[in-house]
């Protein structure tokens, strides 16, 4: 499961700009995205696919419309994004990139929607594998 986390690639798409990371480097794309929304942090996270069971397409969608709900009554910028296997072995999972959430808020709504782990990014760009289960 780390394994898998570790070598996906995060796309993010953001006021004309694409940006892509890995786990464990440091994205200057990212940096730039977050001094751009004023942000300290930002929080990769998906509600696809709890506790790394596959699930239907239709309940991983059902799935990430509660968490986009959930996003826009906690009043917080987010911006959507992918996490994608290079390999094509997975399915691409839609999510969401959460800017000033933190590490408490962002652990609780993992447990929440049942992840194990989701990708911190600090303001230098530096993409951190957080697991939570």
């Amino acid at each position: 499961m780390i394994n898998a986390y570790s070598k996906a690639i995060y796309k993010i798409s953001f006021a004309n700009t694409k940006c892509e990371f890995k786990v464990g480097q440091v994205s200057l794309c990212m940096a730039d995205i977050l001094i751009r929304n004023q942000a300290t942090s930002a929080t990769l996270l998906t509600a696809f696919n709890p506790l790394s069971v596959v699930h239907s397409m239709r309940q991983n969608l059902k799935r990430h419309k509660e968490l986009l709900n959930l996003l826009v009554n906690l009043d917080v910028r987010f911006v959507d994004a992918t996490g994608e296997d290079p390999a094509g072995i997975w399915s691409p999972e839609l999510g969401f990139l959460i800017f000033n959430l933190g590490r408490d808020k962002s652990d609780s709504l993992a447990l929440q929607f049942e992840q194990n782990a989701y990708v911190l990014i600090d303001e230098s760009g530096m993409a951190e594998l957080r697991l939570v289960l």
